[in-house]
C-alpha cells in the first residue's frame, strides 16, 4: 500500500473519532430522552411536628428514585392551627401529622384517605390498629400510629438505697417516701415547669386515680356531657395543692424546662421525676455514679389489683391528605415508613420505638426498664382529645396552681369559666 493511502487512512480515522467525541455526549442525551424518556421526580410533601431522620428519606429515596421526601417539621404548639390554615388555603400537602383532637374531625369531613385496605397495616402491633379504629365512628383506619406509650415515674436507686426507700405501691406510701425524703434534704421530685405541658404532669400522681373511676370523663368533657364541677376532682387537685404546699417538689422546678428537669434527675439532684417512657432517649451518657435509674408505676393501684397505667394506644399519628395529588406515591411512602427497616432507623436514631413488630430495642438504653409498665393494663389518658387551644389554656391555669397563686377551688372555677 502507497504511503499516501496509509496517511489517508489515518487522517479519516481521526476525523471519525473527533466527530464521535464532539457529538457524543449529544447522542448520549438524546438517546437518554428518547429511549428512556427521562423519569420525573415527584415530591412528596410530608409535615409533621415530631423530628423525623434524614437517613430514612434518603434510604426510601434509593428504593424509589423517581420519589422524594420534603420534611418540614412544625412547632408542636401551633401545629394543628397551621396545618388546618393549609388545608383550608390550599396550600399543597400529602402526608402529614394528626392530632388525636383533630383526627375524627378529619375523617368526617374526608380530609384523609382511608387507608383500612393496605397490607402494610400488619406491620403494626394489633393494640395501635384497635386504638385507631376506635378513635372515629366509622372504626376504620386512616392514619397509623407511629408512637404509643405510658407514664410512670424514674427513680435513683442509689438515693432511695441509702435511705432504705421501699417502691411506693399507692398514694400515701408515695407520699411517706416523699416526707423522708425532705427530711434528709433530698427533693423528692423534679419537674419541668418551664413548659407547660411538662407542669401538667404533677397532676398524674392524682388524677389517673380519677380517670379510673370515670375512664369515659375526658371524652364526655370533649363533647360537653361532664364539667369541671366534681367534688372527687376537687379532691384531687386539693391533693396536688398539699403536696406543693409540703415542699415535696424540687424549688427550681417551675424554671426548668423538661429537659434541664430530667438532668437534674440523672445527675444525682433529685430522688423522681414523672416522665413517659419516650424518655430513654434523654440518657445519652454515663450516669452510674450518681444515678442509678429505675421505673415504677404511678402508685394508685390498690393491693391484689391487675396493675394499670396511664398511657396511650395511639400517637403521633401519619395519614395521608385526600386532596393530594400524588396519593399513589404518598401511599408508597407510608408503606416504607412503616416497615421494619425504616422503624429500626427512627429507633435507631431517635431512642424511640414505633409500635412496629420486630424491632430490635437492645441499643435503646435502658428500655427494658419500662416492660413492665408497657404490658400492663392502660388506662387512656385522653386529654390529647381536648383541642390545643384548651390543652394549653389548662397547662397554664395548673402552673399558677403550682406557684401557689390559686386554690384548688378557684382553679375549678377557672377551668369552668369559656376560654377567651
Amino acid at each position: 500500500m502507497k504511503k499516501w493511502m496509509v496517511l489517508y487512512l489515518i487522517l479519516i480515522g481521526l476525523l471519525v473519532w473527533g466527530f464521535i467525541g464532539v457529538f457524543n455526549p449529544f447522542f448520549s442525551e438524546f438517546d437518554m430522552k428518547v429511549n428512556n424518556k427521562e423519569k420525573q421526580v415527584s415530591t412528596i410533601h410530608f409535615i409533621h411536628w415530631t423530628p423525623f431522620p434524614e437517613k430514612i428519606f434518603e434510604q426510601f429515596n434509593r428504593k424509589y428514585p423517581d420519589i422524594e421526601i420534603e420534611y418540614e417539621q412544625i412547632d408542636r404548639e401551633h401545629y394543628s392551627d397551621l396545618l388546618k390554615s393549609r388545608i383550608s388555603s390550599g396550600e399543597r400537602i400529602d402526608v402529614m401529622g394528626i392530632m388525636p383532637a383533630d383526627y375524627e374531625e378529619f375523617v368526617l369531613t374526608n380530609v384523609l384517605v382511608d387507608l383500612s385496605d393496605q397490607p402494610f397495616l400488619e406491620n403494626y402491633h394489633p393494640k395501635v390498629r384497635e386504638a385507631i379504629k376506635s378513635m372515629s365512628l366509622q372504626k376504620r383506619e386512616y392514619a397509623v400510629v407511629y408512637r404509643d406509650w405510658v407514664y410512670g415515674i424514674w427513680y435513683n436507686k442509689i438515693i432511695f438505697s441509702k435511705y432504705n426507700l421501699d417502691i411506693p405501691k399507692n398514694y400515701e406510701e408515695f407520699l411517706e417516701v416523699c416526707k423522708i425524703l425532705k427530711s434528709k434534704d433530698v427533693a423528692p421530685i423534679v419537674l419541668g415547669g418551664r413548659d407547660d405541658y411538662h407542669a401538667r404532669l404533677i397532676l398524674s400522681i392524682r388524677f389517673f386515680d380519677f380517670l379510673k373511676s370515670h375512664p369515659d370523663w375526658s371524652k364526655n368533657l370533649q363533647y360537653g356531657n361532664v364539667s369541671w364541677n366534681d367534688e372527687e376532682l376537687l379532691d384531687v387537685l386539693k391533693d396536688i395543692e398539699n403536696f406543693i404546699k409540703e415542699g415535696y417538689l424540687k424549688e427550681n422546678s417551675l424554671e426548668l424546662t423538661y429537659h434541664q428537669a430530667f438532668l437534674e434527675f440523672v445527675n444525682g439532684q433529685a430522688a423522681m421525676i414523672i416522665m413517659g417512657d419516650w424518655s430513654t432517649n434523654l440518657i445519652q451518657y454515663d450516669i452510674e455514679k450518681v444515678c442509678d435509674p429505675g421505673v415504677f408505676p404511678i402508685p394508685y393501684n390498690k393491693e391484689g389489683e391487675v396493675l394499670e397505667v396511664p398511657g396511650s394506644n395511639g400517637d403521633n399519628l401519619i395519614g395521608i391528605f385526600s386532596g393530594s395529588e400524588k396519593r399513589e406515591q404518598a401511599k408508597l411512602f407510608l408503606e416504607y415508613l412503616s416497615s421494619k427497616e425504616a422503624a429500626q432507623v427512627y429507633t435507631d436514631i431517635t431512642m424511640t420505638v414505633p409500635p412496629i413488630k420486630g424491632i430490635n430495642t437492645d441499643n435503646v438504653k435502658y428500655y427494658e426498664l419500662w416492660e413492665p409498665l408497657r404490658k400492663a393494663k392502660r388506662i387512656p389518658v385522653q386529654t390529647n382529645l381536648l383541642d390545643s387551644a384548651k390543652q394549653k389554656s389548662i397547662d397554664r391555669k395548673v402552673k399558677e396552681l403550682l406557684m401557689g397563686n390559686i386554690t384548688a377551688e378557684e382553679l375549678l372555677e377557672q377551668f369552668n369559666k369559656p376560654d377567651d
